[in-house]
């Protein structure tokens, strides 16, 4: 039971910086590089963007 809670839990935090990635107001090149990230490195990706990545991106009007 734990493990599947633990397996939901990443894989919520997966999707969600995967959405972040592709709804970022950055440039098209930099999200097929973030993207790629968080693909080949699904963990330490999408970790990544939510404390380096989200920062680069200028915030929303």
């Amino acid at each position: 039971m734990v493990v599947i809670a633990v397996a939901g839990a990443f894989l919520l935090f997966f999707l969600a910086a995967l959405v972040g990635i592709l709804g970022a107001d950055i440039g098209c090149g930099a999200k097929v590089l973030w993207f790629l990230v968080a693909c080949s490195l699904p963990f330490l990706g999408s970790l990544l963007w939510f404390v380096v990545g989200r920062r680069t991106a200028p915030p929303r009007a």
